[in-house]
């Protein structure tokens, strides 16, 4: 639940916390059989204790993958994150990265985003684009190229954004070269799930332009 990440609360009980949810929830994914899988919760303040924590939740108590925001102590493409998201390779399970509503344990969110409730209407959506590009340009699927990411709502603007992005990637001068051949940022952008929760079939069709039709999944709601 974006609502109880946690990622900014001191590690002790951001540790007590995922055990205890993860827990929980193990049991009531056990209660329907073949119906429910559960995604562990992960204390990404330590990516040493989310891996720990995801290796216990996936071997021990049957979950399939790890659920997560985006705004952690450390940046998406930082070295600290290499430790957890090997571990995610090595397990072999994927990570759902649901942006959390800015300001509830971590840095406050831009005060015009709390008008009309832009902060849902658009942050997260804002924030999805923003942890795509950063683990693009960051390299991340380079170092990993196991890993499985999944993102909400069509992964943002990320789709309308593409061609931007690829031309970006062609002319600023710190774009790594692996991205600056004809085609390699979206090559790396389709290393990217994103589910299809996006409202508009034009939308839909954009999302399958630019990402593919072999990382969708099927995503739903309430807003």
């Amino acid at each position: 639940n974006p609502l109880t990440y946690f990622h900014h609360i001191p590690l002790r009980d951001a540790v007590s916390f995922c055990q205890k949810h993860n827990d929980a929830l193990a049991e009531l994914v056990q209660r329907y059989p073949g119906r429910l899988l559960g995604l562990a919760a992960v204390p990404m303040q330590s990516p040493y204790d989310a891996a720990r924590e995801l290796e216990r939740a996936t071997t021990q108590l049957g979950l399939v993958g790890a659920g997560c925001g985006t705004e952690f102590p450390f940046e998406l493409d930082s070295p600290e994150m290499d430790t957890f998201y090997a571990a995610c390779c090595d397990l072999n399970v994927p990570v759902f990265m649901h942006p959390a509503p800015r300001g509830i344990d971590g840095p406050p969110a831009d005060p015009k985003l709390k008008r009309f409730e832009l902060d849902v209407i658009l942050g997260f959506s804002l924030e999805a684009t923003v942890a795509i590009s950063t683990i693009v340009f960051g390299q991340v699927f380079e170092r990993h190229p196991r890993l499985d990411l999944c993102f909400p709502s069509g992964g943002g603007a990320i789709s309308f954004l593409a061609a931007r992005a690829e031309v970006a990637s062609r002319s600023r001068p710190w774009v790594p070269g692996t991205l600056r051949e004809p085609g390699a940022l979206h090559s790396a952008l389709r290393r990217i799930w994103v589910d299809t929760h996006v409202h508009d079939d034009g939308a839909f069709q954009l999302i399958r332009k630019h990402l593919g039709d072999d990382r969708l999944v099927f995503g739903t709601n309430f807003a």
